[in-house]
């Protein structure tokens, strides 16, 4: 039997290993340390072991050499473990909470869940930039192509249509003016601007090197974006509610639809626009507005509805199957290095 006061558990990464204290006494219990610290203890087990063994300090975790050895961690491990991205708050709102609101969520919530995506993708590269590659690179611009056509799609009709139909009746002004909205509209897509110039310096430059200046990018694009928003979220919606019905809001819906079936790249900002919808009722409702065409026979209709159905399809597999890609290789590579790792202390 062992003795629990002869050895200590140390964890890397999502694996635990029992080593031996620093006690030279007891060769044999040193020996079956090293034997068992050769198996991985998932963390699960470690969370629900008996209730009469002995815990383990938390505090035995830090600042651990791995498996006692005395040797540095590698470059590509640190990494691994390095801390990620702060990502911003961008909660999405949830929908039910009024016709208006639910109005400018369908919109915000739809550049949310991209931004939320962004953070992801970007941290999976931060964490592997030791070893990033040309596609990693590649399979991050195609990404971003489509968020910058809904990030353009939400700034035009935000100001064209949603922001014209409401100054129809109501006059907004201070930062809600349209100044205000246009500037932000153009920092934001300058921001943009700014990460897809990084694709030049990506084929120059380490990745580490290029990655700072998209990180800050990022979090000037992000901020835009809460700005605005909070601003439309808590001053906007309140002015139209308070002048314009429900009956409105309805006609409106019906008006940002017709619009949106007569953009270029249509099926896709509609695919976008649904990403972030949880609610199979509310998700039927608004892509049954979307495919009813005014006026439309029923062959015209049935083709625009598989031309929808088709590019849905494809869009989720050239954009949203991106992040899944992002997130295997972000763990392919976190049990690479601690395998790497591992081998080197041997």
């Amino acid at each position: 039997m062992l003795d629990p006061q002869q050895f200590k558990m140390v964890r890397m990464g999502s694996s635990a290993y029992l080593i031996p204290v620093e006690d030279d006494s007891n060769e044999k219990n040193k020996q079956m340390a090293n034997a068992i610290s050769s198996k991985l203890i998932a963390s699960k087990d470690l969370e629900g072991g008996d209730a009469g063994a002995n815990p383990v300090d938390p505090s035995q975790y830090n600042n651990v050499d791995f498996l006692g050895s005395k040797k540095s961690t590698s470059t590509r491990y640190r990494k691994i473990l390095s801390e990620a991205l702060s990502e911003p708050p961008m909660y999405l709102v949830p929908f039910g909470k009024g016709w208006a609101e639910d109005l400018f969520a369908l919109l915000h919530n739809s550049v949310r869940r991209e931004v939320q995506d962004l953070y992801y993708i970007v941290n999976s590269m931060y964490k592997r930039s030791v070893d990033l590659s040309p596609q990693d690179v590649s399979d991050f611009y195609e990404w971003l192509s489509f968020f910058a056509l809904l990030l353009d799609f939400f700034f035009q009709f935000d100001e064209k249509s949603l922001m014209h139909w409401i100054e129809s009746r109501v006059e907004l002004t201070d930062h809600v003016a349209r100044e205000q909205r246009e500037s932000r509209a153009e920092r934001a897509m300058a921001t943009i601007d700014a990460i897809e110039d990084c694709r030049f310096r990506f084929e120059h430059l380490p990745p580490g090197e290029v990655l700072p200046t998209l990180k800050v990018s990022m979090e000037k694009l992000s901020s835009v974006l809460l700005e605005h928003f909070r601003l439309e979220e808590q001053i906007v919606i309140p002015a139209v509610t308070g002048a314009f019905s429900e009956e409105d809001g309805k006609e409106f819906e019906k008006k940002m639809f017709d619009v949106l079936r007569n953009m270029d790249e249509s099926h896709t900002i509609m695919a976008m626009l649904m990403r972030s919808i949880k609610n199979e009722e509310r998700l039927r409702e608004y892509q049954g507005k979307y495919l009813k065409i005014p006026g439309a026979g029923f062959f015209k209709t049935v083709r625009f509805k598989k031309e929808y159905i088709s590019a849905k399809r494809e869009f989720h597999q050239t954009h949203t199957r991106l992040v899944y890609v992002f997130f295997d290789r972000w763990n392919e590579a976190h049990l690479g290095a601690e395998d790497e790792q591992w081998q080197n202390q041997q």
